[in-house]
């Protein structure tokens, strides 16, 4: 339950489990009715995941809630297969549209100037929540890397005076203007996270996520992160498996130890050095 949000879910094994989540879904209403914060209805929508029964229809009072496929939750799209391939085009369908309006705004020559613009504006929105949505298809990282590759070629059109079809291909691109790819950047953010979990920097059980084991030497905090076997290809590209196969190695350089600040000046270096 958020300030102005509240989600009910519960996994859907038989009939009784479909009526104690109506029941749930009653208990709610009830409350939000005896203080005065009536449920938005029209914005209520049933989302299912997985094989459960398609045929199921819930009920806040008299009104029977919509079954959809797809539905916007805190400013991410996915669908009922936890799919973020809509959410991946609306970034970078305004992504893109806000670089156009830069660059029609923005008159400078000046390099310095558009790449701050682009890490200002234009960025942020491709990294907003990248350790819930980090794709794994190429085809979705090659849609986000387009947003970079789209901005470094408006800037070498107008910046550098060379024909177009001189310009140089998107890696070198990125490397004369000193932008690391989106990937890599996900990949820091989904690091960072985990350093975080692991150091109690925000407030999340580590074991919620991860498993451990004991380890003796003293660099890797006496943690061992056993990787857990998914049992599906979405599972395994879930946070906490995609990220720990990342995270083992650094272990043995005792970035436990580390402040975040230094870690990631340590990932920067790292992956720099990767690319």
């Amino acid at each position: 339950m958020y300030a102005d949000d509240i989600k009910i879910y519960k996994t859907i094994k038989s009939t009784a489990d479909t009526e104690r989540l109506q029941t749930a879904i009653e208990v709610i209403n009830r409350w939000s009715n005896s203080w005065e914060l009536p449920l938005a209805i029209e914005k209520t929508h049933v989302l299912s995941i997985g094989n459960c029964p398609a045929d199921v229809t819930y009920y806040i009072g008299d009104v029977k809630l919509e079954n959809v496929e797809e539905v916007r939750d805190l400013g991410y799209t996915i669908n009922s297969n936890l799919d973020f391939g809509q959410h991946y085009k609306n970034l970078v369908n305004k992504a893109m549209g806000i670089t156009y309006n830069m660059f029609k705004i923005l008159k400078t020559k000046d390099v310095n100037v558009l790449i701050r613009a682009y890490k200002t504006y234009i960025r942020p929105i491709m990294e907003s929540g990248t350790t819930v949505f980090n794709p794994y298809k190429q085809k979705d990282i090659d849609l986000l890397e387009s947003v970079q590759n789209n901005f470094t070629r408006k800037v070498f059109i107008r910046c550098s005076g060379i024909d177009y079809s001189s310009i140089p291909n998107s890696t070198e691109r990125s490397k004369q203007l000193g932008l690391p790819t989106l990937r890599s950047r996900r990949t820091k953010n989904d690091l960072v996270m985990m350093y975080k979990i692991l150091t109690g920097t925000i407030d999340i059980d580590a074991a919620e996520f991860f498993m451990f084991a004991p380890r003796t030497t003293s660099r890797s905090g006496g943690l061992r992160l056993p990787e857990s076997v998914a049992k599906s290809q979405i599972r395994s590209k879930f946070f906490s498996h995609r990220t720990i196969g990342l995270f083992t190695p650094l272990l043995r350089d005792g970035v436990l130890n580390m402040s975040v600040n230094r870690f990631k000046l340590y990932l920067d270096h790292r992956l720099e050095a990767q690319q």
